[in-house]
Formats: structure tokens, sequence, C-alpha cells
């Protein structure tokens, strides 16, 4: 029958093998990185700032260190609205300091100067349906 010893006696060739794989993967996805910049996506609130404070000039100059030294895209992403999060992160001019900016999980999505998405729920489910949803809220709000 067959021993440990002869069932091991691939593996050090399989090793070998997959060994050589991962370094191509590797070059190759190094290869793609090099073309490709990579998006470095932050949270605002607890990671980048205090929730509802200013984020320290330090975290903002090591968000222009990431995008300009590091050669890498820069986002962040937060519920708060894009006025709250261009005031945490350093003032006027937010969209053009980073590559991305999620807004209000998302709602509204810039990259750089240009608005790329923007919808509200309401308009997701229409007008009629958030009214009912609105009165049947109401009416909970009241017997709590």
């Amino acid at each position: 029958g067959r021993t440990m010893a002869n069932t091991n006696r691939g593996w050090p060739a399989t090793v070998a093998v997959g060994v050589a794989a991962a370094g191509m993967a590797y070059l190759l996805w190094r290869r793609v990185l090099r073309r490709r910049p990579v998006l470095v996506l932050f949270d605002v609130d607890g990671t980048l700032a205090v929730p509802a404070q200013k984020a320290p000039e330090e975290i903002v100059q090591m968000l222009a260190a990431i995008r300009t030294k590091g050669g890498h895209e820069v986002g962040v992403v937060g519920a708060g609205d894009f006025e709250k999060q261009q005031w945490q992160l350093g003032g006027p001019g937010l969209l053009t300091r980073l590559n991305y900016v999620f807004s209000e999980n998302g709602v509204h999505a810039f990259h750089r100067e240009r608005l790329l998405h923007c919808k509200s729920i309401v308009e997701h489910v229409g007008p009629e349906l958030w009214a009912d949803f609105e009165l049947g809220l109401n009416e909970l709000l009241r017997c709590v």
C-alpha cells in the first residue's frame, strides 16, 4: 500500500510550482498597480476626526501627502453632509484636495469637482410612499 513517504514525494515540487505562481501573480499585480493608483478611502467621523469635530491639521496634511507624495487617490466617506465633511477636513476646497468624497453614506458622490451621484430616499421610493412612511413614523413616535 501507500505509505506516508510515498504520498509526500510530490510535495516539494507542488510547493515550488505554487510559490512560482504566487510570485508571478505578485509581479503582475505590482505592474498593474504602477499603472493605476490605489484608492485609499477613510471614514471621517471616528477615524480622521472626533465625531462632529474638526480634524487636526496633521490629518489634513497626511491626506495631502498620501495623494501627492504617495501618488495614490484619496477619498473620504461619512454619514455627514458635504458641508460638514468640508468643515471637518480643512474648509473650502475639499473637492480639489481629495479625489473622492462620499457624503451622507454615498447619497452624494464626488470625483474631484464632478458630482457622480446624488439620490435621496424620497426620489428612490417616490413621494407617495414617502408620505405614507412619514405618517406611520409620526404615529409610532406619538406612542412612545
